[in-house]
């Protein structure tokens, strides 16, 4: 039966009545009318979907009813039967835009095909005007939402929405007809256009994050996508811009950029800072100073004078090191600070270090009534090579120096290395032999949900188990796998391992992977293998180190759409130290943050570490990501991480790793 409501105009009764009878076996509402004039008193309450009529009835015949509904109705759909074949009156039907035009006596059959003809059409002109409302109502929101502009093929701005106007500050008149040059910052380098140019002209969509500057000359900042608009031939006929103004986020990362990567007492650069500045340089040289006996400074004066001490050291450093090239100074922890100089600078930092001590010995440092001398002890490494880690090796030469009570200890290098390669050989056998006998084994460390208050997720853990039973760390030996081709081996036994355990569990399982394994295919090939054959899609997380940072992000990103269309979500670890990079959050759509450890662990004693975390998971949450708190390892701090409203907690205060899971809803008495 047809959904629509039709108007029949008949004045011969039988057939009126026979035609009523028929039509509403087929359509859902029929109404019928001996006479036109009454046909239009019903019209003005009630409108059909379409009208059959007679063209000669008493008082008004059909054609001067249909030319009164057309000057008043609009388009209503109309039907004539008509006893009378003259062209006169097919004319005037036509004239009157009358749709179908049928000779009585009444083919019923004919009659019904007609009106399922009309009624397909009504469907679609129903269907096209809804439509259009509906794209009316899209362009509106997306007006409101949105910025955007049309642009010529010459770079001509040709149409620009109220939004646009608002955010760059000129109207619409001094917009279009100029280029985009008219909003370009002075900081974007010309290669940028060049490259965004070159690929829409390939007809290519584009899309990048553009810096600008307003009338008033302030910045903003833009999430663009370029497109362009093709013909029939192929042949581009304009580009059309869509923007987002992302001004406030790229301005809250820099000032939390900021944060993260300054000390709040001395305003010196912090560890972050010194881990990825180290990163930048080929060749530098280390120094680490450990003020002795600060505890006992704290304890015997308060914090109070301990700061002032702090920040007393922390000025002379700087202002005794003011005239140096290529030189920065950090506060690296409590009581420790840090030079960094381009090359090798052993020599020149062992002077300093003896300069250093020299002037503290003789300017003693005052505070109102208190005056002390600052002893330090400390030590030097230079790094040559990419791989070395500078400052782990320096703090590993400081904890030398100070427990066989030197002044200054400077790392000897060369003769370390040979013992590193000694290590790293025997260490690749034990790997290898491992693997063969299958002694890498995944440890599973649970994950706490705060929300739900119970283990929802796990990490696995990569584990040698030597062959006395004892467990060996990855500390030991991942990074001696990664230069062989023995890493990928752990990667899929890690992945195999997880799957397996936990394709008869509900609980969610992280694996880590390195950059190098997600840009790996036949790793990424074979993680998708898995999940798919133990059915764990929407359950299995890939994390990888923020700390490793990620060189070749366009690669990167597509590997993260790869594995969140095929049900694997993504993580980032250690976030808050290495490259920080905030900016390519907004890019990527990274499903969880896990917060660096070491921010954690001193979050109930540190007030930077709790303004850090604090501005981290409000803008994982502003992305919509979950937060992961590790190195949990008391009360204390499992408190204070949920205070701050972090997702998930991990860390010895929940469980340590263990061999097997705990059994499902297992209830923890924390």
């Amino acid at each position: 039966m047809l959904d629509v409501s039709l108007m029949l105009v008949e004045d011969d009764v039988e057939l009126r009545s026979m035609l009523e009878r028929i039509l509403s076996r087929e359509i859902k509402t029929v109404k019928s009318y001996e006479l036109a004039c009454e046909a239009l008193i019903a019209l003005e309450s009630s409108k059909p979907d379409m009208i059959i009529t007679d063209i000669k009835m008493p008082t008004m015949n059909g054609l001067e009813m249909i030319a009164v509904i057309r000057r008043l109705y609009g388009d209503i759909p109309i039907i004539v039967l008509s006893a009378f074949s003259e062209s006169e009156y097919f004319i005037k039907s036509i004239d009157l835009k009358v749709n179908h035009f049928l000779t009585k006596p009444v083919d019923i059959e004919k009659l019904l095909e007609t009106i399922q003809t009309v009624s397909s059409e009504l469907l679609k002109t129903q269907e096209l005007e809804e439509q259009k409302i509906l794209l009316k109502q899209y362009k509106h929101i997306v007006d409101l939402s949105t910025n955007i502009t049309i642009t010529d093929k010459k770079g001509k701005i040709t149409y620009t929405n109220d939004a646009f106007c608002e955010l760059s500050g000129y109207t619409k008149e001094e917009l279009i007809g100029s280029s985009h040059n008219i909003v370009r910052h002075p900081d974007v380098k010309k290669s940028f256009y060049q490259h965004l140019w070159s690929k829409i002209l390939d007809k290519q969509v584009w899309q990048g994050v553009i810096k600008n500057r307003r009338k008033d000359g302030t910045d903003f900042y833009v999430e663009t996508t370029i497109a362009p608009l093709l013909d029939s031939h192929n042949n581009i006929i304009e580009f059309i811009s869509i923007k987002s103004d992302i001004t406030a986020i790229i301005l809250a990362k820099n000032e939390l950029q900021t944060q993260i990567v300054t000390d709040r007492l001395t305003q010196l650069p912090n560890r972050i800072k010194l881990q990825e500045d180290i990163r930048s340089q080929k060749n530098a040289t280390l120094i680490v100073f450990d003020i002795n006996h600060f505890k006992e400074i704290n304890l015997l004066f308060g914090v109070s004078l301990g700061d002032e001490a702090l920040i007393y050291f922390s000025k002379i450093i700087c202002e005794r090191t003011s005239s140096i090239q290529d030189i920065k100074v950090y506060r690296i922890s409590a009581d420790e600070f840090a030079i960094l100089k381009s090359g090798d600078a052993r020599e020149e930092l062992e002077v300093f270090a003896h300069d250093l001590h020299n002037f503290i010995g003789k300017y003693p440092f005052k505070y109102q009534e208190i005056s002390f001398g600052i002893n330090f002890t400390s030590a030097i490494a230079y790094k040559m090579q990419q791989e070395f880690h500078l400052l782990e090796t320096a703090l590993d030469a400081l904890d030398y120096a100070k427990k066989n009570k030197h002044f200054l200890y400077t790392f000897d290098e060369l003769a370390s290395r040979q013992k590193e390669y000694e290590k790293n050989f025997e260490w690749t056998k034990k790997i290898k032999e491992a693997l063969q006998e299958k002694r890498v084994k995944a440890y599973f460390q649970p994950i706490y949900d705060s929300s739900e208050k119970k283990i929802t997720k796990y990490e696995s853990l990569v584990r040698i188990v030597e062959r006395d039973g004892s467990v060996v760390s990855p500390f030991v030996f991942l990074e001696i796998a990664k230069h062989s081709n023995l890493y990928s081996e752990i990667t899929k036994t890690m992945i195999l391992q997880a799957c397996e355990t936990f394709a008869v569990r509900k609980e969610v399982v992280t694996i880590n992977f390195s950059i190098e394994d997600l840009l790996e295919d036949e790793t990424i090939t074979y993680f998708i293998e898995k999940v798919k054959q133990y059915g764990m899609q929407n359950r299995v997380v890939a994390e990888v180190l923020e700390s490793e940072g990620i060189d070749n992000f366009d690669i990167f990103k597509k590997v993260i759409v790869r594995l969140k269309e095929n049900g694997i979500r993504s993580a980032i670890d250690d976030f808050g130290s290495g490259y920080s990079n905030f900016s390519y959050l907004i890019s990527l759509d990274i499903d969880i943050l896990k917060i660096d450890g070491s921010l954690i662990r001193f979050i109930t004693k540190d007030a930077n570490s709790k303004i850090i975390v604090s501005s981290i998971v409000s803008f994982a949450h502003q992305l919509g990501m979950q937060t992961v708190a590790e190195f949990v390892a008391d009360k204390d701090i499992f408190d204070e991480v949920e205070k701050l409203g972090i997702d998930l907690i991990q860390g010895y205060y929940i469980s340590e790793p263990l061999a097997s899971p705990l059994p499902e809803d297992t209830v923890l008495a924390l």
